[in-house]
C-alpha cells in the first residue's frame, strides 16, 4: 500500500492531513486506459489548487469524500468518521520555521512517515525545503510538489 499526505505551506503555518492509506502514488504522469488515475494523481492535481488554509480545508473534505466515498473506495463512513479523516494538524517549528520560511523532511519516519507527501507553498514567498537527503530546494510561491519519501520525487529515480 502507497501511503500519502497533503500539505500546504501558509505565511505563518504549516498543515498537514491525516495519513491516505492506499494508492496514494503517482501514475507517472501518464494516462490512457491502461494507466488508471490514483488518488495520489488527484491529490497532485488538486493540491496546485489551494492558495490558503480555507481553500485546503475544502479540498481535503472534497479529497477525503472522494477517497472513501462510493465513487473510489466505497466505504461507507459517519459523518463523526469524515469529520475526523477531514482533520488537518500544524506543523511545529521542528519541521516549519516561519521565520526562515522553511520545511524539513528531517526526521523523516517520526514527522512524515508516507510514502509520498504533496506540498503546496502559499507562503507568498519562496519556500526552503530541506530534503531527507540533505538536499535544499526552492518552491517558489505557488509552487507545489510531489515528494517520495522525503525527496522529490522524480520517475526516473523512484518509481522504476
Amino acid at each position: 500500500m502507497t501511503r500519502g499526505k497533503l500539505v500546504i505551506v501558509t505565511p505563518n503555518e504549516a498543515f498537514v492531513t491525516r495519513e491516505y492509506n492506499g494508492d496514494m502514488y503517482m501514475n507517472q504522469g501518464e494516462s490512457g486506459p491502461n494507466v488508471p488515475i490514483s488518488p495520489g494523481d488527484i491529490a497532485r492535481k488538486r493540491i496546485d489548487e489551494v492558495n490558503d488554509k480555507e481553500s485546503f480545508e475544502k479540498m481535503i473534505r472534497e479529497f477525503t469524500k472522494y477517497y472513501y466515498g462510493p465513487e473510489y473506495a466505497n466505504i461507507k463512513m459517519t459523518e463523526e468518521e469524515l469529520e475526523i479523516e477531514c482533520s488537518i494538524r500544524k506543523f511545529d517549528s521542528s519541521v516549519f520555521n516561519e521565520e526562515t520560511n522553511t520545511i524539513t523532511f528531517a526526521n523523516y519516519f517520526k514527522h512524515w512517515f508516507s510514502d509520498f507527501v504533496y506540498m503546496k507553498n502559499a507562503t507568498g514567498r519562496a519556500l526552503n525545503v530541506t530534503t531527507r537527503d540533505g538536499n535544499n530546494i526552492t518552491l517558489e510561491p505557488n509552487q507545489s510538489e510531489a515528494f517520495y519519501f522525503g525527496k522529490v520525487w522524480t520517475k526516473d529515480e523512484n518509481n522504476e
